[in-house]
This record gives C-alpha cells, structure tokens and sequence, in this order.
C-alpha cells in the first residue's frame, strides 16, 4: 500500500468511509473535525453538505493550509475546499494589495452554480470567488475534455473563457498564487460494480492528469487538496470479493500519485 503524504479531513466516521484503508494508507498528520466531525449541533447534522462553518474555519485555522495537501475524504464534501482555499488566501496576507488569486479544479462537474445560503459540493467554487474576488479553471470535464476559465467580475456576470488544457500554464502565468483542488471523479472509473467515487465519473486517464499535474509551476502553489476516496468496501451489505479489492488498491494508489505530484509542486 502506498504512503499518502495529507492531512486528511474527515466529516463522518473514518472507519466507516474507507475501511480498511484507514489503518493502511499512512497518513503523515490526520485532521477529523470534530473527531469524525458530521456537521455540529442542530440545525446541522450527519450532512456532507450542511456544515457549522464557524467550526471548520476554527479547526482548519489552527491546523494552517499554506504549502499544505489535505485529502478530504469525500466529494460529497469538497465544499471543505472553500474553507482551505479561504485560509490560504488569509494566510496570504495579500491585504489592499493588487495580487490575482486563482482556484484552479481538476473535476468532472464544475462546482460553480449559483450561489445561495449553504456553501454546497455544487456551489462552493461561485462562492470562493465571489468571497475572494478571483478567478476559477476548470479541467478535465468530460463535455469539455479542454478547460473553462471563469473570471470573476464585481457586480456583473462572470466571464467564461474556454481553454485548450495545453494552455494551463500560459493562465496560470497571469496569477501571483494558485490554490488547486483534484476530485477524483475527473478520472475514469474501470469497474462497475466498484466505483473510484461516489458520483459519475468523467474519461480522463491518470497518467494525463498526473502529467497535467507534474507540469504545475512550482513556487505558485498556496495549497491543494484532493477529494474523493473509494467508497465503502460493501455492496448490498456484503464483503466486496476479493478481486474488487485488487481495483480499489489501483484507485487509492491513483490517490497516493496525485498527492506525490502536488507535494511535487507544493
């Protein structure tokens, strides 16, 4: 198994989410708000996506994000992304002055819809933005296969730019800081019966998104974070055979590239 280099976060019970791999990918530091935090005191519940956000804010505060990878352990909860990428940015210290932040995510879906009152797995890329007053890539969707650029624009529409993936760098160039964030659902699922992640996955390869990866400028990284762990090791209440295991190792060793790639660049 190999060695996972995060802090990982935790909204649920760890032993529930990625049993057996718990105890065998080898966290450096481990993060569980709350201990197997679901969300704090009612209204908020056993929800990825119903979060008491003044809590998360205190507990990623204290632990700091700068130069960091966290791994979030599900995409059902890469709204956490907005609260790492807020922290790097105050870690920043960028204050009055005129630096350009962007969020760049690897992701099958674009995590930009409207914003409202919950900072949800589908909107928290709009309202980073609209928080930070930056701009947003994302790469790697199945219906673009290319990359969209979304800048940011106070008080008016915000501004969608297609992009050939190739280009990355030549975007990035015009930013002082990145934070970069990988669901593992942009990554081709290879069995059906035991998925990569627990949404629809998009028809990239892992060798193109570690090569994108790879390629990163280093020095412009704040952070990053990847989400998306397997899902649980059973199927209709039943031991996952053994040769569905073998696929899972292939999917957390996946993980294991990508975070060696982003400490790469970190």
């Amino acid at each position: 198994m190999p060695k996972v280099n995060g802090t990982f976060i935790c909204l649920h019970s760890c032993s529930k989410i990625i049993s057996p791999y718990y105890n065998t990918a080898e966290f450096d530091s481990r993060l569980c708000l709350a201990d197997c935090f679901t969300g704090g005191n009612p209204p908020y519940g056993d929800s990825y996506t119903t979060v008491d956000r003044d809590e998360i804010s205190r507990r990623i505060a204290a632990a700091g994000v700068l130069g960091k990878l966290f791994l979030v352990e599900s995409n059902s909860a890469h709204n956490i992304t907005y609260f790492l990428a807020k922290r790097a940015y105050e870690q920043l210290n960028f204050g009055n002055e005129e630096k350009k932040f962007l969020i760049l995510n690897f992701d099958q879906h674009e995590d930009y819809e409207g914003v409202g009152n919950d900072i949800l797995c589908s909107n928290w890329g709009a309202n980073i933005c609209g928080l930070l007053h930056c701009d947003y890539l994302i790469a790697g969707r199945k219906t673009y296969n290319d990359a969209l650029l979304i800048q940011y624009i106070e008080g008016k529409k915000p501004i969608r730019k297609p992009n050939k993936i190739s280009s990355l760098n030549d975007i990035i160039k015009g930013y002082d800081k990145i934070y970069v964030t990988v669901d593992m659902d942009v990554l081709s699922g290879a069995d059906r019966d035991i998925q990569r992640t627990n949404w629809q996955h998009g028809d990239i390869k892992a060798a193109d998104l570690i090569e994108w990866l790879n390629g990163l400028p280093c020095g412009k990284i704040a952070a990053a974070d990847i989400t998306g762990f397997p899902p649980k090791l059973k199927k209709d209440g039943k031991p996952v055979p053994d040769a569905k295991i073998s696929v899972l190792d292939g999917y957390i060793n996946d993980i294991a590239a990508v975070a060696d790639a982003l400490c790469k660049a970190l």
